[in-house]
């Protein structure tokens, strides 16, 4: 029998992140089996090569992030304007798509979205935020202390503008699409601050309160019609 405390207290969240990784690898996994193509769109040529390195580099992030102590992986729960703020996002990209309907099929379909989103958003998470402000963050502090909090506010900046431009590339710039990319903006302005405030966690919670009303139910709705 496994005895107690063989974890140490501290690194039971570290522990828990790294289930949620494999969970969300395996889900994408089990998705792709059969269905040649299905996951291109969204990671990729070699999207289980893609999301499997997300994983791997979003875990040391995470938990590399969470040793300098200051972006924790669970702290205070987060507030509940930030979740309202979140399913706000989440509304206002319904309205852009019916003010200037976006292609069809850019969601996975129902009820396969009920696996996929929650699996991808972990990833999202891992790609877009942990890693590369990981990544920043150190680099930021190879520098002297007169400059260090300069380039770590510039760190937060730059991450947050990834998702954005990533939703640009190859986008119309019409209104629509630079609507949608400043609703973007602000959904990781949110993330960013919750993840500092309330922990990796709660941020993640963030997007799959966007992701489910967004993409799941949105996204079903606007199939059936």
């Amino acid at each position: 029998m496994m005895r107690s405390g063989l974890w140490p207290k501290a690194s039971g969240d570290v522990v828990a992140v790294v289930g949620a990784a494999i969970a969300a690898w395996t889900i994408l996994a089990a998705l792709a089996m059969g269905r040649t193509g299905m996951l291109d769109r969204f990671l990729g040529g070699s999207p289980l090569w893609t999301a499997g390195f997300a994983c791997v580099a979003g875990v040391g992030a995470v938990a590399w992030l969470r040793s300098r102590g200051v972006y924790r992986i669970v702290r205070a729960p987060a507030p509940l304007w930030a979740m309202l703020a979140a399913a706000a996002c989440a509304a206002i990209a319904i309205v852009i798509d019916i003010a200037a309907p976006l292609p069809a099929g850019i969601t996975i379909a129902w009820p396969m979205s009920l696996a996929f989103y929650p699996a991808i958003a972990l990833v999202a998470e891992f790609a877009l935020h942990a890693a590369p402000l990981a990544i920043l963050w150190a680099g930021a502090g190879l520098a002297g202390p007169q400059r260090r909090v300069a380039l770590r506010n510039a760190a937060i900046v730059a991450v947050v503008l990834i998702e954005p431009l990533y939703q640009l590339r190859g986008a119309a710039l019409d209104a629509a699409g630079l609507a949608f990319a400043v609703n973007i903006l602000a959904f990781n302005v949110l993330q960013l601050h919750v993840y500092r405030r309330n922990g990796f966690a709660w941020m993640v919670v963030l997007r799959l309160i966007y992701y489910a009303i967004w993409h799941i139910a949105w996204g079903a709705a606007r199939a059936a019609f």
